[in-house]
């Protein structure tokens, strides 16, 4: 079984720029939350494979097209694979190979053909400040560490923040 997006990324980028090019000519968007609201769907769709930017292979388009659906002010907080676990749990052997490739291990487990694509963090907070949105907290999220096992390179007893969030706010 292989997770599908519900629709295509560049059918849904075409929507969001749509949506907000309306609500900058002052159209009404029942959009509270500032955020398209079949993007939201799209995001949280269960086994979407696309809820992250190290879920898609087209990080860029994946900020931009947030960058856009967001409204002017409006403030975005993603959880991600931590860039630097990539190493840590053995995804890439090198931090600085971006683009890297690797099947999600529990995914594929399951029979879920879904892959993690790598990035370094410097070129996430690009990707977003390109988009319009600015960096304003990275939190690392330690009640779900990675703990040593086969799959890392952590001592015994070591832990390492296995996810983060990052924050923006819409420039």
């Amino acid at each position: 079984m292989t997770a599908e997006p519900v629709g295509d990324y560049d059918d849904y980028a075409q929507e969001f720029r749509a949506h907000a090019a309306e609500r900058e000519r002052g159209g009404p968007d029942g959009d509270p939350m500032g955020i398209a609201p079949r993007l939201l769907e799209w995001l949280t769709w269960p086994g979407s494979g696309c809820s992250t930017p190290d879920d898609v292979a087209d990080y860029r388009g994946f900020a931009a097209t947030l960058g856009t659906a967001l409204k002017p002010g409006g403030r975005l907080v993603l959880a991600l694979n931590n860039p630097y676990g990539a190493v840590v749990r053995r995804h890439v052997a090198d931090y600085f190979d971006s683009g890297a490739r690797d099947p999600y291990r529990g995914l594929w487990a399951a029979g879920i053909k879904a892959y993690y694509y790598h990035r370094t963090l410097e070129e996430y907070v690009e990707a977003f400040g390109s988009a319009g949105l600015t960096v304003t907290r990275l939190a690392d999220l330690p009640a779900m560490a990675s703990v040593a096992d086969q799959d890392t390179i952590l001592p015994p007893g070591g832990r390492f923040p296995r996810f983060m969030l990052l924050a923006t706010d819409q420039r």
